[in-house]
């Protein structure tokens, strides 16, 4: 972060996408064989990206198959792998995902303050089934 600001400026870092990325491909040095320093932080970044998605949608699923009745768990997996991608699909302009990141508070705000209370009262009011394991 500080040395994107330091290379960049404020102004600079909120006019890119990306401006890590920016820092590395404004990089020169001489005789040095890569031109293009971006491929390495690329690269790291698409790994953590898939991986952090990976997770986050299964343990979504998971919880959801656990929270509701289903006979067919795997039926939770495809809906939200098929939704993680009709997502993705319908998101394919960066303009949309600016647009949506406007809302990103809002909806932040809901996740921290609405979902560990009612995650709460659903435990209290939710009774364990003969012969579960109470913690």
């Amino acid at each position: 972060g500080v040395t994107i600001l330091g290379n960049l400026g404020r102004e600079g870092t909120g006019h890119f996408i990306f401006p890590g990325t920016e820092v590395l491909s404004s990089l020169h040095l001489p005789g040095w064989p890569v031109e293009r320093f971006e491929l390495f932080l690329t690269l790291p970044w698409l790994i953590a990206t898939f991986t952090s998605l990976g997770i986050a949608l299964y343990l979504a699923a998971f919880a959801c198959q656990i929270l509701l009745p289903v006979k067919k768990p795997a039926l939770v997996y495809w809906g939200f792998g098929l939704a993680a991608i009709a997502l993705i699909y319908l998101f394919p302009n960066i303009l949309w995902i600016h647009l949506l990141q406007k809302y990103e508070r809002v909806l932040t705000l809901l996740v921290i303050y609405l979902i560990p209370p009612a995650s709460f009262l659903l435990f209290l009011v939710r009774k364990p089934e003969e012969g579960a394991k109470q913690w």
